[in-house]
């Protein structure tokens, strides 16, 4: 098996991004809800044209201020890019990390965050794991500054330090790529994060 540290050429990077429904009527929502209303009318007591016109309005309404909810939070989130931030996650624990930029997911901002998930000791020779990055795509430097990222098939605890197994992409002379399985040598790296999305009203304290 070799070691994914020593692995040279590009990487690349696959978020999954996992969508939850809200329980917040939409213009999507009140549009289907227009169309219904039509289909299903009286014809012999059909909507008067002023009554149509009233709830296109409406629509129209509600359609500028969810844009405009939306153009306040970009740029509120946007405000946050280089801050540490930290948030309680599904696991009920605290996470925290620096703010790298700001992606759009179902219309909505969220936060895109460099979490570290290892902890090392002022001597350098403990290593702590603060969370699984088990099926996470995660980012490291090796000694060089040379960034990689790669997904995490397995951790496992050894003589108390974690050993953790990538699947990284390596790029041949030829161009051709190819994905590496190995551990990563925690010696010789740095910078080791999970790049998380983040909900901006999960968000507990800002630095």
């Amino acid at each position: 098996m070799s070691t994914v540290s020593d692995v040279t050429g590009a990487a690349s990077s696959t978020t999954a991004t996992t969508s939850k429904t809200s329980n917040v009527l939409g213009k999507d929502d009140f549009l289907k809800l227009l169309v219904t209303q039509l289909q299903n009318q009286d014809p012999l007591n059909p909507t008067s044209d002023q009554d149509f016109i009233a709830q296109m309005a409406q629509f129209s309404s509600l359609e500028q201020m969810q844009n405009m909810n939306t153009s306040l939070l970009t740029s509120q989130a946007s405000t946050l890019i280089g801050k540490t931030v930290s948030w309680t996650g599904d696991d009920s624990q605290i996470h925290g990390g620096v703010v790298q930029g700001v992606s759009m997911v179902n219309g909505q901002p969220k936060l895109v965050v460099d979490e570290p998930f290892l902890a090392t000791s002022s001597d350098g020779k403990t290593v702590q794991l603060l969370s699984d990055p088990t099926g996470k795509t995660i980012q490291w430097k090796d000694s060089a500054g040379t960034t990689y990222s790669g997904y995490v098939a397995k951790v496992q605890i050894v003589d108390g330090v974690p050993q953790i197994t990538v699947d990284t992409t390596a790029v041949d002379s030829n161009g051709n790529s190819k994905t590496v399985e190995g551990i990563l040598d925690l010696s010789k790296v740095s910078n080791l994060v999970v790049k998380t999305q983040v909900d901006m009203s999960k968000v507990s304290t800002i630095e």
